[in-house]
């Protein structure tokens, strides 16, 4: 049996031409699970430059900045889709314990796959999903790309109890504590078909989520997670065959990122201008 150790640096830096040769190194991430308190979550980006952190964190903003644009940013996004048909759902009503603030949570949830920039940063478990965002974008062929593993640990991961009782008590944006968070997709039923909801659901989505201080760090550079974190090159030269490769087994940006209305997306790009100015 290897370490976490051993198996990251073994194959830290490591760089994959195919799925072939990235397939081995998951099964082995995937076979730590058996022996450690952790579980994996994969990032995919479409250039090496690119920070492991929130979208708010780019913007270099103070922490006064930071709270007072994200509060911004939300009641704008709330202000929007509420003249939306099923973009977001907000499934918490009075039987539930302090449902406004639950449904908070869950907007934002939905807030952060429809595009608006939060403190809150994208990881998956299905490893193809982030493969795929490594190698999408079709202007950056010919360069390399990352292929992000974070060994989450349990203390960390707020699987559906863990949230619900945590997202009645907490306010996001005065949040302290670390989080990787499932987010479960309540109410599933024959309506199934709320934007947010589903880009979360096919991509197999989840939220790491920390205070701003904090997150306003890239996650390499935080003493108690740089150990536990990947970094595999996908080659720039490799990126259009393992596109077409993960296509032919179905796994497409487009049905990842569920459309209903693409003008949606430029008004929440819009909502993002306006109060970042990018």
């Amino acid at each position: 049996m290897q370490t976490i150790e051993q198996l990251i640096a073994k194959y830290q830096g490591t760089r994959i031409k195919s799925i072939a040769e990235l397939k081995p190194i998951i099964s082995q991430i995937q076979e730590l699970r058996i022996y450690y308190d952790i579980m994996e979550n994969y990032r995919g980006h479409g250039l090496v430059k690119y920070e492991l952190n929130c979208g708010l964190a780019r913007n270099k903003l103070s922490p006064e900045e930071f709270i007072e644009i994200e509060k911004k940013l939300y009641n704008d996004f709330m202000n929007f889709v509420a003249n939306q048909d099923d973009y977001i759902r907000l499934p918490f009503g009075e039987n539930d314990n302090n449902p406004e603030l639950k449904n908070k949570w869950y907007a934002l949830y939905q807030a952060q796959h429809l595009g608006l920039k939060t403190r809150f940063m994208d990881w998956s478990i299905g490893w193809e999903t982030a493969l795929m965002f490594a190698v999408e974008n079709e202007k950056h062929f010919g360069q390399d790309g990352t292929f992000n593993v974070f060994l989450v640990p349990r203390d960390q991961l707020f699987n559906s109890d863990k949230i619900s009782k945590a997202s009645s008590q907490l306010d996001p944006f005065e949040l302290e504590k670390d989080m990787m968070i499932n987010t479960p997709i309540y109410l599933l039923n024959d309506k199934f078909d709320y934007v947010g909801e589903k880009r979360i659901s096919r991509q197999a989505g989840r939220f790491w989520l920390q205070s701003v201080r904090k997150g306003a760090i890239d996650l390499k550079e935080q003493p108690e997670y740089k150990d536990l974190l990947l970094e595999l090159i996908i080659e720039g030269d490799a990126k259009k065959s393992i596109k077409a490769e993960l296509e032919a087994h179905g796994a497409t940006i487009d049905w990842q990122y569920y459309r209903k209305d693409d003008n949606v997306d430029e008004e929440l790009k819009a909502i993002n201008v306006k109060n970042l100015g990018e």
